[in-house]
């Protein structure tokens, strides 16, 4: 059976949150029909050992800390398909939203979640007042820069 996603998940020192992770991910409807790319920056926890034991997860290495950017970009060069999921290591996004992502995507070339949509205080969204205020002043300048409407960059 092809893949019909990838889930990409770039990984620092995520050892504690990493078997919670890939249970919620392996519970998902469709997860058979899924491949898990993890990149993991050079941890020191042990992160990278626990995922190379795992055989549904592919594990990219880098030999250093490359920062979250190059993770990203060595996962997508590592995707298979052409749709892929980009998710954090430490449970911030729920992954039982991959699939209702992937269906949008049927409809649209990208699609964005948002922790912030609807959410108009920093308590509702459960973040510090100066997380929430930083991410609203950065999505505002990204959308008035490239004609965006993103809630949460």
């Amino acid at each position: 059976m092809d893949a019909q996603a990838d889930i990409i998940v770039p990984v620092y020192n995520e050892r504690d949150s990493l078997p919670s992770l890939l249970a919620r991910l392996r519970a998902l409807p469709d997860f058979p029909r899924y491949r898990l790319i993890c990149v993991d920056n050079a941890s020191s926890d042990g992160s990278a050992d626990y995922l190379a034991a795992q055989p549904d997860v592919t594990l990219v290495r880098h030999p250093r800390n490359m920062g979250y950017g190059a993770s990203l970009r060595s996962g997508m060069q590592a995707a298979q398909t052409e749709r892929f999921v980009l998710i954090d290591a430490d449970g911030e996004y729920p992954p039982e939203c991959i699939p209702a992502l992937l269906a949008a995507l049927d409809e649209h070339s990208v699609v964005y979640a948002s922790r912030l949509l609807g959410k108009l205080s920093p308590e509702a969204a459960g973040m510090t007042p100066l997380k929430w205020w930083g991410n609203r002043i950065i999505s505002q300048a990204y959308n008035l820069l490239f004609g965006q409407r993103t809630t949460d960059l």
